[in-house]
């Protein structure tokens, strides 16, 4: 519960005092440094995949397209993520079942 105040708090002091230079500067930061920890997560996880049902090729595919609708299209996140969830595992599902 403390962690969970805590971030509420922060959020809603980031959201009143974001238009101060420092403020933006610093949230900019920490969105460079949640990416790059996604990024190494991803690489760490990439390394599985060899065995995976779905194989590296069309994992990789999958974060093509997932990065194209998040970042070009600009298409919301949660539904990126649950529309490739879904069809990833269905994809699997196909693919172990042959």
């Amino acid at each position: 519960l403390g962690p969970l105040i805590l971030v509420l708090v922060l959020a809603v002091a980031a959201a009143q005092w974001r238009d101060l230079p420092a403020v933006g500067g610093a949230l900019r930061g920490m969105g460079i440094v949640a990416g790059a920890l996604v990024l190494s997560t991803a690489i760490k996880l990439a390394q599985g995949l060899k065995g995976n049902a779905m194989g590296l090729p069309l994992a990789a595919l999958f974060v093509a397209v997932a990065a194209l609708a998040i970042g070009w299209l600009r298409w919301p996140l949660v539904y990126v993520v649950l529309g490739l969830g879904m069809l990833g595992m269905a994809v699997a599902w196909w693919r172990v079942g042959e």
